[in-house]
This record gives C-alpha cells, sequence and structure tokens, in this order.
C-alpha cells in the first residue's frame, strides 16, 4: 500500500484537517480514517470535532494505520489511543496533531501551531489520554472518581482522609499514575487550559475534567508528609489548567487565553517534557497574555533551538540592543550579558499553595533624590510559584531593556536566574515607610523608580540555566564548561568577579567592600581570575549585611 501524501491547505489561515475515525466493532482491526479539510471559521458550525491531548511516545516504534486508502506511520502511544477512541458504530471525528498537521512541512508546522489554543478552544471536548491500563491504574482512576464524588457532597478537603484510606499500595497506583509523561508534557497545559469541556481517558476508564480537577486538588492536601512535593505540585498545576477559564481574546496568532506574561509562563513551566526544545515557548505563546514583544517570538521551525531561545531572551528579558546573549543548541541554557541595577535584597519569604510572598529591603537607604523621601524601605511581592524557590538573599534586579524585574542568585562570578516576570509589588502594603504613606508611593512612582535603575551602568552577568532547579554558590561543571567555550564572546572569570563585586559594592552598607575587593584582587590564584573561596567570604559578609 502506498504511504499517504498530504495535501495542500488553503491559502486562508484558519484552514485545518479533521480526522474521520471509521467505526469498527473489532478491536483489533486496523485504524481506518479519513482526512477533511475543514474551515475553523465556519461561524454556522457547532465544531463537532474532538481535540486529542497525549503524548507521542517513542518516535521510533511506529504503526501504520489506514488513512484514504493509504498508510502513515504513527506512533505506538497514537494508534492504542485510537483503539481505544474508535467507536463500533459511528464515525468520531478528532483534530490529532501529529496527523492533522504534516509534521514534515515547517511553514504549515509553524502555521498551525500558532492555532492550536483556537483549535482546543473550539473543540466540542479535549479528550485526554493517560495510556493504556497498568500499574494499578484502573484502581487510581476509580479512586480519584470517588474522591471526587466525597467533594461534590461538599465535604472540605481535610475530611476527605478521614473517609477514605490512600495509603500503601492505594498510594502507590496514584502515584504511579501522576508520573506518567502526560502530565509533563508542555502542550497539555494549552491544550487542557483552552479547552470548554475536557474528558480523562485512562485505559477503558473515563473521568471528567471537574471531577479530576476535583479530586487532583484533595489530593494536594491528602499527600503532605508523602515526600513527593515536586510531583504533587505538577499534578496541582494540571488541575489549576482543569478549572481554569480561558479569558479568550483576540491576537495576532489568533486567539491568546491570557493565563500570565509569556516570560512568567515560561518561569513557571520550562521543566515540562518537549519532543522539540523549540516548543518549551511555541507551546505557551497561546496561553499567554499579548504584548507587542511576543510577536518575535512566533513558531518559526525553520529557527534552531539556539535562535529561538536567543530570540525570546532578547525580546522578553532584556531588549538592550547592546546585550550579549549567548545560547548553544544541546543545552538548555543561555547567558546574558547586560546592564542594570538592583533593586533590593530579599529578607524574608513566605510559601504559600502556589504563590510565594516575599519582602525585598530596597535601595532606599542609598538614594539621595526623591526617592530618598518617598520610597520605602521593604516591598512586599506575590510572585507565582516558578521552577525554582526563592530564597532570602536573594536579589531583585533589573536589566536594561526589561519590562518586568527578575530574582537572581550570586554563583560564584555571575547572577543565576531564580524567577522571571517578577510582577509590581502589592501598593496596599506600603505602610513601613511614613513618607511613603504620607506622600503615597502609587505605580507610576514605582515604573519611574524601575526606569531610573535599569539606567544603570553596572554590569550584569547573567546565567538562566533550564536544567537546574537550585542554583547554589558553585556552579555544575556543565556551567564551567560553557563559561570557557572559546566559540562565545564571554568575559573572563576575572572580569566576571570585578563585574560582580563592583555591581554589589554600590548596593550595600558594607563599608569595607571596596577593601575587601582590592585584597581579592591581590589574591588572585592566576590569570583566569579571583580566589572562589575567599570571593565567597566577601559575599557572605555582603548578603549578611
Amino acid at each position: 500500500m502506498a504511504r499517504y501524501i498530504y495535501s495542500s491547505l488553503p491559502t486562508a489561515s484558519s484552514h485545518i484537517r479533521l480526522l474521520c475515525l471509521l467505526p469498527n466493532t473489532d478491536r483489533r482491526a486496523q485504524i481506518r480514517c479519513r482526512i477533511v479539510d475543514y474551515d475553523l471559521s465556519n461561524l454556522q458550525s457547532s465544531h463537532v470535532y474532538e481535540a486529542l491531548s497525549y503524548v507521542w511516545g517513542d518516535p521510533t516504534d511506529t504503526r501504520n494505520i489506514n488513512v484514504d486508502d493509504a498508510e502513515l506511520p504513527v506512533t505506538s502511544n497514537l494508534e492504542k489511543a485510537m483503539h481505544h477512541l474508535r467507536d463500533g458504530f459511528f464515525q468520531r471525528v478528532f483534530w490529532i496533531d501529529a496527523i492533522c498537521i504534516n509534521q514534515e512541512d515547517l511553514k504549515e508546522r509553524a502555521a498551525q501551531v500558532k492555532m492550536m489554543a483556537e483549535i482546543y478552544h473550539n473543540a466540542s471536548r479535549v479528550v485526554v489520554w493517560l495510556g493504556e491500563e497498568h500499574d494499578g491504574s484502573f484502581e487510581a482512576m476509580q479512586m480519584l472518581r470517588v474522591i471526587a464524588n466525597v467533594q461534590s457532597d461538599k465535604l472540605r478537603g481535610d475530611n476527605v482522609g478521614e473517609i477514605l484510606d490512600i495509603s500503601g499500595k492505594k498510594r502507590e497506583q496514584l502515584l504511579a499514575l501522576f508520573q506518567r509523561p502526560w502530565f509533563r508534557r508542555i502542550w497539555i497545559l494549552q491544550e487542557v487550559a483552552a479547552a470548554e469541556v475536557v474528558v480523562i481517558k485512562c485505559g477503558d476508564v473515563e473521568l471528567s475534567g471537574q471531577a479530576f480537577s476535583s479530586a487532583l486538588t484533595s489530593i494536594g492536601t491528602l499527600s503532605r508528609g508523602w515526600d513527593c512535593s515536586e510531583l504533587i505540585s505538577q499534578v496541582l498545576s494540571v488541575a489549576r489548567l482543569l478549572s481554569f477559564t480561558a479569558l479568550v481574546s483576540d491576537a495576532p496568532s489568533g486567539i491568546t487565553l491570557n493565563y500570565h506574561t509569556l516570560v512568567k509562563l515560561v518561569d513557571i513551566f520550562h521543566n515540562h517534557l518537549a519532543t522539540d526544545p523549540r516548543d518549551k515557548i511555541y507551546a505557551l505563546i497561546g496561553m499567554a497574555t499579548w504584548s507587542d514583544s511576543t510577536m518575535d517570538v512566533m513558531p518559526d521551525y525553520e529557527l534552531s533551538w539556539s535562535q529561538v531561545f536567543r530570540n525570546f531572551i532578547t525580546s522578553i528579558i532584556s531588549a538592550d540592543e547592546d546585550a550579549v546573549v549567548n545560547t548553544w543548541d544541546d543545552a538548555q541554557v543561555a547567558t546574558l550579558q547586560t546592564k542594570g541595577g538592583l533593586l533590593g535584597k530579599i529578607i524574608r519569604t513566605h510559601q504559600g499553595k502556589d504563590i510565594q510572598t516575599i519582602n525585598i529591603a530596597t535601595r532606599s537607604i542609598f538614594w539621595r533624590d526623591l526617592y530618598w523621601s518617598i520610597l520605602p524601605r521593604t516591598l512586599t511581592y506575590h510572585v507565582t510559584q516558578g521552577i525554582k524557590t526563592i530564597r532570602e538573599g536573594d536579589l531583585l534586579c533589573i536589566p536594561r531593556g526589561a519590562s518586568t524585574p527578575i530574582i537572581v542568585r550570586v554563583s560564584d562570578s555571575h547572577l543565576s536566574i531564580i524567577a522571571a516576570g517578577v510582577p509590581d509589588p502589592d501598593f496596599s502594603l506600603i505602610i513601613e515607610n511614613s513618607m511613603a504613606s504620607e506622600h503615597g508611593f502609587g505605580k507610576e512612582d514605582y515604573a519611574e523608580w524601575l526606569a531610573s535603575i535599569e539606567k544603570e551602568d553596572k554590569k550584569l552577568f547573567l546565567i538562566w540555566d533550564w536544567h537546574e532547579t537550585s542554583p547554589e554558590f558553585k556552579p555544575p561543571e556543565r556551567i564551567c564548561k560553557l563559561l570557557d567555550d572559546e566559540r562565545k564572546s564571554l568575559p573572563t572569570r576575572k572580569e566576571r568577579y570585578h563585574s560582580l563585586l563592583r555591581l554589589l559594592q554600590n548596593q550595600t552598607s558594607f563599608p569595607m567592600i571596596v577593601a575587601h575587593f582590592e585584597e581579592a584582587r591581590r589574591k588572585k590564584r592566576d590569570d583566569a581570575g579571583l580566589d572562589p573561596q575567599f570571593l565567597k567570604q566577601v559575599l557572605d559578609r555582603v548578603s549578611s549585611d
């Protein structure tokens, strides 16, 4: 049988392909289907298609399905899903990315990816395929159904544990279900957030998205002390998306769901899985609050990963034309050389369910101009929890050309980005500085303060490492190797130390920092830079000041 050949879609941007899954009472029979063209802009239609949310699986493990009497290879996981979804007597109509997009046509792929939020939003329902039954998944799904039913009786989440025994084997079955790769796939975020109606399917068991979300939320309470906080955090992020009501608005890319800014979405979700690393950015665009800078990172699969990552950094993190950004095709790491300044130091943190409340000591004690009288000594921020946890001693800084501040941590000779897309502070809590309270310190004052710090002439050498979840003072060996890459225009270790200490000496009240810096320079081991242990002692004294 000949291989299936895609026909080009009409030039109108609203056209997609739909898959008609033909019925068969024999579940083992080969999958047969038809592909039809469909115009999403047809407002007379009720959009009766369903959209599938699933994990592709091993790309080398494929099976052939019959499409319009021709063969098309799909991954084994998708073929299994189609067997479970096929009806015995009636045709079902689906949108499935691996089949409905010609994956070999990079321009079509980019155009269709821009429409995916709209495709999933317009579907009559989104079917989530978690995989076939194994590792006690049948029992786990039934347990989630029971938990959801208990919640529907309006019992508090804390009481579920008194009614249900979720320990031993039952807990293992639930955790095995949550460890399935679907929960960490980057594309599921947009697919679930955009959906009007969701059905979760694992093997032959189905749960409504509402019941699934309710049960997952209860698990968040029941799991205290389970020693699997990262896994539960991922599960709870899915629960929030299932209950999210999209504030859909038009955008140049189609529609957007207005879940968060793009930089914050990337900050929260960049550790999710993607077959193609470029999708760690592209998969989130449809969820993002639209801004002009988003245009610079629209899907384009003719660009390499390093180019996509560089474009993201220069358009979202620092739009300064003099900034130098280095990225690598084989690493999810970026270095950024720019200028800017520090806003303050984090002196207190409080961890909520998915929000970290942080207090920073501002630079007010160093100002000798207008801000000396009205800038509060402390500011409070409510930051959506990202991959990395913010700690006391971390620093709030603003790179030149940035739209929002970032939180960084001193790591040897550079600053590691801990959180991006930091929102405005809580202006209602500005009460500690009497002058600020009396004269007011509002959004306009804050924006003016950011702009003044952003223009400072201090060098910043930043690293955003997507592989690392908890950067420490001593960077991992792979980062050290990247910093020694002679193909890149990177400052030497000595230059990085010099810039870092110059930045810190002007942002702290530690009066002897210059003397310590001079002593550190005298104790350098070689031309590579300063003695790291001595530098650490200096920085420790600065951070404790």
